[in-house]
């Protein structure tokens, strides 16, 4: 079936760097190994990420459990500098806007950043739907996420291609049926939209 939808991620695909450059840098900060800091790190991020708790508190808590509290002030000065959109995948999902195709974003992150994408990078004008998980309450991986994206889009999952740089939201979608792009490198991304035949 025809693609008819393109759905981006924004930490790691339209702004900042991939998770795991994001995962080195706090191992970097606190001097504590990257898979012991995920492991805590998911006990509290989908509290976060559905807007139960602030990044200051999520953090809080992971660095609490790891007796590494003294850290704080300079994990949340480095997870809250707001990250520089990449033009390059701006561009070309203007481009995919031209051929007729819907471009939506999906995005785990809080309300503020949500604001923030609306009112200073007006992503609003660009993408649509733009579905953030604390406002919607629903966070990837969890598959209701991605029902609720289809649901707004009025689409099927074959339909529907997803681009992300997390391993663990990639085989969420493909388990209902969307087509997916692991991305971790940008500059790849366009050529990866053409062998698909979708540039």
């Amino acid at each position: 079936m025809k693609i008819r939808a393109i759905v981006f991620d924004y930490f790691g695909v339209l702004a900042g760097e991939p998770a795991l450059y994001f995962n080195k840098k706090i191992s970097e900060i606190i001097g504590v190994d990257t898979k012991k800091i995920k492991i805590i790190y998911h006990k509290y991020n989908d509290l976060h990420n559905t807007g139960k708790i602030t990044w200051d508190e999520l953090w809080a808590r992971v660095l609490g459990d790891l007796d590494k509290l003294s850290s704080l002030d300079e994990v949340i000065k480095f997870v809250k500098t707001p990250k520089k959109i990449n033009l390059n995948v701006i561009s070309l999902v203007k481009e995919l806007k031209e051929k007729g195709l819907i471009v939506a974003l999906l995005s785990n992150y809080s309300r503020e950043g949500g604001k923030r994408m609306r009112e200073k990078e007006h992503l609003d004008k660009i993408f649509d739907p733009m579905l953030i998980s604390a406002e919607t309450g629903l966070a990837k991986p969890h598959p209701e996420a991605f029902y609720d994206l289809l649901k707004k889009l009025n689409l099927k999952p074959s339909e529907v291609l997803f681009i992300d740089d997390a391993r663990i939201n990639i085989k969420s979608a493909q388990k209902i049926g969307i087509n997916t792009i692991l991305c971790r490198d940008t500059d790849k991304l366009k050529t990866l939209l053409e062998k698909r035949g979708i540039l």
